[in-house]
């Protein structure tokens, strides 16, 4: 970008053209609307259009500035997924994009209602481009230009969808030669007069697919005379008519069409696969069948290995039939495309939703093992279905999409929902199912992506790249003070958890469960799983495992330790965060933050009394007391699928390293009974570095033991200075030796940087993102990896790795997205 010849994108965003000059400082000024903002000026400063003029002005060649970054698309997690999908080794997890250059009235009426054209008798994309006349070119590019982005492929990419089934027309591949009307057909068809412009969006589909991670399955969903009378096929007359099979001439040039896309996509990295024909409807078996074996061979000339599908009579066939069986012997990777809807009558269309939820999960899921049965020859592809539903109880929409995910899952091939954009309602829109909580984690292709994340993680294959979810269960009144403020608790007197709960008093309950239930939820999981965060320290406290047992105030403790009357709830969130981690792919690390008695006397230790005193290392009975609340997690949790591993105290301090050390042989002993291979972390003194000869003797013959660290450029000492350059100096510099002096002198423990912030006292805020992608890349280094302090801006943007992303400070080199 530059500001003299683009200035309107400048000065309609409140950006300095001076200051914010060029494509980074831009995008770094326009913040989370960099994508929205850029992306309406990508698709308008140059078009097909200027393209279009050069060339009848006779240029011949275009120079294209372009940048270094634009190159860094796919991550390989989404490589990963598309060769998984291409291969067979996954099942299709996809979406239909419909009504984007096939026009269906009832998903995209804008498109009529704004111009005049009744939806009816102007049904679908030919009767359309009709009634628009002169203004269809223009029309249907700001449709084609904006229904669906590539916004939408990163959301679908995301949610972990690995194909998108494309309705297109005959008519599209023909744009190159000027249009079907144009174009030397091999067949007398009519009409012809479809506007041209399409392809180019079949092209960014392809594009945008190897981009994120998505196959593309092209379907002939618009075949010339229309193959069933719907508007999805465009008819060509009112009242429509289907007249595909009346005529070789029909047959011929659908097949022509799908071998001129298999010419043109037939190589292409993203292509999964063709769908041979739409929803045939009330025609001659035979006829149909040669189409398909003459389109099967156009298409094997040009593309060897991809999947092609083809679909039965839409009207009344199961795919079971002996001449579904019998037909395609020799034929290979070939499937059958059904399409199950539960609002057009039959079986599940009722208005009892546990009699549709019932059919579901008893008559669909036989269809399905009917047709592997005797259909063995062919995969079985359900093409095309949604949430739709006639219920009389709106509320049990979710039950029965889940019942559909689940069931559906199991055909052979996969499915594929209808549809992505929710113009025809939440019912039809997989990105509103997404939204709104009803697609089962399990069934998503993006789950393999997170479970290798996962794993690798796990396994030590890949380093710690994470965050803390501080404040969540053990509060801290800097970063949550809404809490304090509204129920009129003095955030200093009445500091951490203990304190706030005694203010509270019998409100406590209600107010901590609201707390709980909106600080940290699943969409910050999913964010965080988006930006590739593999692990979260989840700081807890020793109370909260005793609510299976009415709270610690009424278990039956092996140690007298006081007070213990905290309210109960928090367990119920750790235990979702498992739950949330397992779903999005990002591993749990327990972090004993909070121990009785306090081991530091901050607020982040929940201290229960003013002034804050440390008496967790006083008393035996608070250190008995910490060992055995680490054993019951490790008990709840040492064998779920997200465990991490264990921090077992937070920033000790000021205190005998020999009791701690006493504690830490305990503990690892305790937890070892029930998780044999999950990490362990110890944490030195805070005034040590971990590299005194009492940590580097420490903890020999304990396996995956590592030394957690916290390194603060705010608190003092040499990063904390004004002079951008001398703190970032130091973080290059000296930051970078004492992680080199851990990894050489304390080579039997691996380093976690657990916490950290982009926080800092600069005279010059502008260079805070300078900053903060120093400390990234140098703590990346630490051997085991790095979590930063904390999620949520609560506390300001500094100390939040969400607004670290948005704000385009994290390298990309040091963060794992799928």
């Amino acid at each position: 970008m530059e500001a003299w010849m683009a200035g309107n994108v400048w000065d309609s965003n409140g950006c300095d053209r001076n200051t914010k000059q060029g494509s980074y400082l831009l995008e770094q000024c326009l913040g989370s609307r960099a994508p929205a903002v850029m992306e309406k000026h990508w698709s308008s400063f140059i078009t097909e259009n200027d393209f279009a003029e050069m060339s009848k002005r006779g240029i011949n060649v275009v120079r294209f500035p372009v940048g270094w970054w634009q190159i860094s698309a796919q991550s390989q997690c989404e490589k990963d997924r598309l060769a998984n999908v291409k291969s067979g080794k996954t099942k299709v997890a996809g979406s239909n994009i419909g009504s984007w250059l096939v026009m269906e009235a009832w998903m995209a009426g804008n498109v009529w209602d704004s111009n005049g054209c009744d939806r009816n008798t102007k049904q679908g994309s030919y009767l359309l481009e009709q009634c628009l006349g002169s203004r269809a070119p223009a029309v249907m590019e700001k449709h084609w230009s904006s229904f669906i982005t590539e916004n939408d492929f990163a959301e679908m990419s995301k949610r972990g969808l690995n194909v998108v089934r494309f309705p297109v027309g005959w008519w599209q591949i023909y744009d190159p030669q000027g249009g079907a009307s144009k174009a030397k057909l091999n067949w007398h068809v009519t009409p012809t007069n479809y506007i041209t412009g399409g392809l180019a969006y079949i092209d960014k589909a392809f594009e945008w697919g190897a981009k994120h991670g998505i196959g593309i399955l092209l379907d002939m969903h618009a075949a010339p005379g229309s193959q069933n009378a719907f508007d999805n096929s465009s008819p060509t007359e009112y009242p429509p008519q289907h007249n595909w099979d009346k005529y070789d001439a029909n047959r011929g040039q659908t097949v022509d069409s799908m071998e001129l896309y298999a010419q043109r996509y037939g190589n292409h990295s993203a292509l999964y696969g063709f769908c041979l024909l739409n929803e045939p409807n009330f025609m001659d078996i035979g006829k149909l069948q040669d189409y398909y074996t003459r389109a099967y061979a156009a298409i094997r000339k040009h593309s060897a290995d991809t999947v092609i599908a083809i679909s039965p009579l839409q009207n009344g066939e199961s795919g079971v039939e002996d001449h579904w069986i019998n037909f395609g012997k020799g034929m290979t990777r070939l499937a059958l495309d059904m399409h199950y809807y539960s609002c057009f009558g039959g079986g599940p269309d009722q208005p009892n939703p546990d009699g549709a939820i019932g059919y579901i999960n008893n008559d669909r899921k036989n269809q399905i093992a009917t047709f592997a049965s005797r259909n063995p020859g062919k995969k079985f592809l359900i093409g095309e279905w949604s949430s739709c539903n006639h219920f009389n109880n709106p509320s049990r929409n979710g039950e029965f999409a889940k019942a559909e995910f689940n069931v559906y899952d199991q055909a052979s091939l996969g499915w594929t929902f209808w549809s992505w954009t929710a113009g025809s309602g939440e019912l039809w829109s997989l990105k509103t199912n997404f939204e709104r909580g009803w697609v089962p984690a399990n069934i998503s292709a993006q789950s393999q992506c997170e479970k290798d994340r996962l794993a690798n993680v796990k396994s030590g294959k890949t380093k710690v790249a994470g965050s803390n979810i501080g404040s969540w269960v053990v509060m801290e009144a800097w970063m949550a003070g809404n809490v304090w403020d509204s129920n009129k608790c003095d955030r200093n007197t009445k500091q951490g958890s203990y304190l706030l709960e005694q203010c509270l008093g019998s409100r406590a309950p209600a107010v901590m469960e609201k707390h709980w239930s909106s600080f940290i939820t699943e969409n910050d999981f999913a964010e965080m799983s988006k930006h590739g965060i593999n692990v979260v320290r989840f700081p807890v406290g020793w109370w909260q495992i005793y609510d299976p047992q009415g709270g610690a105030s009424k278990a039956k403790l092996n140690w007298h330790v006081t007070p213990t009357n905290y309210i109960t709830g928090g367990l119920a969130y750790i235990d979702k965060a498992f739950e949330w981690g397992a779903k999005h792919g990002i591993g749990i690390l327990l972090d004993m933050h909070a121990a009785p008695g306090s081991q530091n006397a901050f607020d982040n230790s929940s201290p229960t009394e003013y002034p804050p005193q440390k008496n967790w290392d006083k008393y035996d009975a608070n250190r008995g007391q910490t060992v055995d609340s680490m054993e019951l997690y490790a008990q709840r949790y040492g064998n779920h699928s997200a465990l991490y591993g264990f921090c077992f105290l937070n920033e000790p301090n000021g205190m005998d390293v020999g009791k701690m050390q006493d504690y830490y042989t305990r503990t690892y002993a305790a937890v070892r009974k029930h998780s044999a291979d999950s990490v362990i972390i110890i944490s030195a003194l805070l005034s040590e570095s971990g590299v005194e000869d009492h940590w580097i003797n420490f903890g020999k013959g304990m396996t995956r033991l590592a030394m957690d660290l916290h390194y603060y450029s705010c608190f003092g000492g040499g990063p904390d200075q004004p002079n951008p350059d001398g703190a970032i100096g130091y973080i290059n510099n000296d930051r970078k030796n004492q992680i080199a002096t851990f990894a050489s002198r304390n080579p039997g423990k691996k380093m976690l940087i657990g916490e950290w912030s982009s926080c800092n006292h600069f005279n010059n805020p502008s260079r805070n993102g300078d900053f903060a992608k120093a400390e990234f890349n140098v703590y990346n280094q630490a051997s085991l990896g790095w979590t930063f302090w904390s999620w949520t801006a609560g506390s300001g943007e500094l100390w939040s790795l969400k607004t670290n992303f948005e704000r385009g400070w994290v390298p990309a080199n040091v963060v794992y997205p799928c």
